[in-house]
């Protein structure tokens, strides 16, 4: 796999884990399921996919205007209040 390719499939996989996260879905299950479909990805590679999801998540906040966005914290609480609900 060349450079391109690669930069498309990491790409293609944050893209995937910002559409979990905007429907308060499973990020982690979300990443699961693109490696399942298309291939593990490596530790290196789910950090620079981790840091593209945060970027995304930034510039999505931005474009609607957030001007407080919840913290990683509060939003790792809500996570966990919500999973104790189902």
């Amino acid at each position: 796999m060349n450079a391109a390719q690669q930069t498309e499939q990491l790409n293609d996989a944050a893209e995937y884990v910002c559409n979990a996260r905007e429907f308060c879905g499973n990020e982690t299950q979300a990443l699961l399921d693109w490696q399942a479909d298309n291939r593990a990805l490596t530790k290196d590679e789910r950090r620079i996919v981790s840091a593209m999801v945060s970027q995304r998540w930034g510039q999505y906040q931005k474009a609607a205007g957030v001007t407080a966005p919840i913290p990683i914290e509060e939003r790792a609480q809500i996570t966990r209040m919500f999973e104790r609900a189902a």
